[in-house]
């Protein structure tokens, strides 16, 4: 009986030795650095990391999901940190041309996204590992795409760019711009699901005289009611941006410093400094803070397929299976689900057109099958071919026609298929073909001023 006892006792003891508090854990280096009031707690290595450029938390699975540039490869690298067993999981491993690579999770689909310079990429997390992987093409940008966050409750993902900032379903469709006004240096985005609100930072770059400054924004999800948070005139450049349920937070790079601020101030309220990081300055610095899903969803009605994801306060977190079932029921006597039509996977969480149609709108047949209808000049079973891309020449317009063929307007000064013959030169064409129906003929040649009669000696060619 003792020896049990001991045994319980040992285990318990592991378990609070693997058990911490935190409010914020930060990507500093190939570290993961979480804090508590300001005080570092824990500190976990990254074995792979070359420099953390992403830090994500997702409060259903309790874990960190990190992105880097792994050192051995050079290719960009998603993993997460179970934060009950403080096991690393790599899940993402491809070649790609970002120095800045972010990566977000929808518990709610089990899609992990990530973003590479102006594309948006996602792979279910049943799909996910450590081999190199493709994923799926969610949709392209305008311009170069700095930060992304995803809204699980209304099925959205938002994203930030130099100039603008837009959302579209988890899909891709849907896409619209809701604010074009931002000014930007490697903006950072973050979102609010309790208070549906979005924050952002803008940074503008003075050159006479050199200063920085440095603003938080926020608008509703639609892009409406914006207004400055606040701003810091000191030289600031804010590498990070999160919130949590009272604060919003920032790392500030050139200080090394993490940046705290009550997110419903009363009154004229300063922000102050949270925490001091260890080590030299890092652009890259990354930051997430523990907001749990109870405290997202609170009263949130629109938020309930977050809270299916989460066990009711009074029963235990794993007795009951059905509360992780989202699309679908439980089979009696089995811990597997029976999924309403158009949903697959484990959970029933995953749409059957999610990510299925590139350039359009998916619809689930009577069949059961995704069906796509293509958004204008694109065409194939998932909308993939842009028949027009590049095929109209010196600004003609391209549209397809009802066999799905490009077909080109031109501009006045340009003609054929593709617009690819100037308009002279097809006049030029003209006029040396009569010249050989007429050859050896009077030909009268007529000028702005004065008409010349001649005949043609020689052989037209």
């Amino acid at each position: 009986m003792w020896k049990t006892r001991v045994l319980m006792i040992f285990v318990l003891l592991v378990g609070l030795a693997q058990s911490f508090d935190w409010d914020i854990v930060v990507g500093n280096g190939n570290q993961l650095i979480f804090y508590y009031n300001g005080i570092q707690t824990h500190t976990e290595n990254i074995p792979l990391a070359d420099d953390i450029t992403s830090v994500a938390y997702d409060p259903v699975g309790y874990r960190v999901l990190v992105a880097f540039e792994d050192k051995n490869t050079g290719n960009m690298s998603i993993s997460s940190l179970d934060l009950s067993t403080m096991k690393i999981q790599p899940l993402v491993n491809r070649k790609a041309n970002d120095f800045f690579p972010r990566a977000v999770y929808d518990p709610v689909t089990e899609l992990l996204f990530w973003k590479e310079n102006t594309e948006i990429y996602s792979i279910s997390s049943s799909s996910a590992s450590s081999v190199a992987v493709d994923g799926n093409l969610v949709l392209k940008t305008q311009n170069n795409c700095h930060d992304i966050v995803v809204d699980s409750c209304g099925g959205y993902i938002y994203w930030i760019t130099d100039y603008e900032i837009e959302r579209a379903r988890l899909n891709g469709s849907e896409r619209e711009v809701l604010i074009n006004s931002v000014i930007n240096h490697r903006g950072s985005l973050a979102i609010d699901q309790q208070t549906q609100t979005l924050y952002w930072t803008e940074t503008i770059l003075n050159h006479t005289p050199s200063s920085v400054v440095l603003t938080i924004e926020s608008a509703d999800f639609n892009g409406k009611n914006r207004k400055t948070v606040h701003l810091i005139k000191d030289d600031n450049i804010a590498s990070s941006l999160t919130v949590s349920k009272d604060y919003i937070y920032w790392g500030n790079h050139l200080q090394n410093t993490i940046s705290q601020l009550p997110k419903n101030p009363q009154g004229q309220t300063n922000a102050k400094e949270f925490a001091k990081l260890p080590g030299s300055s890092s652009f890259r610095q990354r930051i997430a803070a523990n907001y749990t899903v109870s405290e997202q969803t609170r009263k949130v009605k629109s938020c309930q397929a977050l809270k299916n994801l989460q066990p009711s306060a009074t029963e235990p977190e794993s007795t009951d299976e059905s509360l992780f079932f989202v699309n679908g029921s439980k089979v009696s006597g089995e811990s597997r689900c029976e999924c309403t039509q158009g949903y697959i996977s484990e959970r029933c969480g995953v749409s059957i057109c999610q990510n299925y149609c590139l350039q359009g709108i998916c619809t689930v047949s009577a069949e059961g099958k995704p069906t796509c209808r293509c958004e204008d000049n694109y065409s194939g079973t998932r909308c993939e071919v842009n028949a027009c891309q590049d095929y109209c020449l010196n600004g003609g317009t391209c549209s397809l026609n009802e066999e799905d063929e490009p077909v080109c307007e031109c501009s006045e000064h340009y003609e054929g298929k593709r617009c690819d013959v100037p308009a002279s030169l097809t006049k030029c064409i003209q006029t040396v073909s009569m010249l050989k129906s007429v050859l050896n003929a009077d030909i009268m040649a007529v000028s702005s001023e004065t008409a010349v009669q001649f005949t043609c000696t020689s052989t037209v060619v």
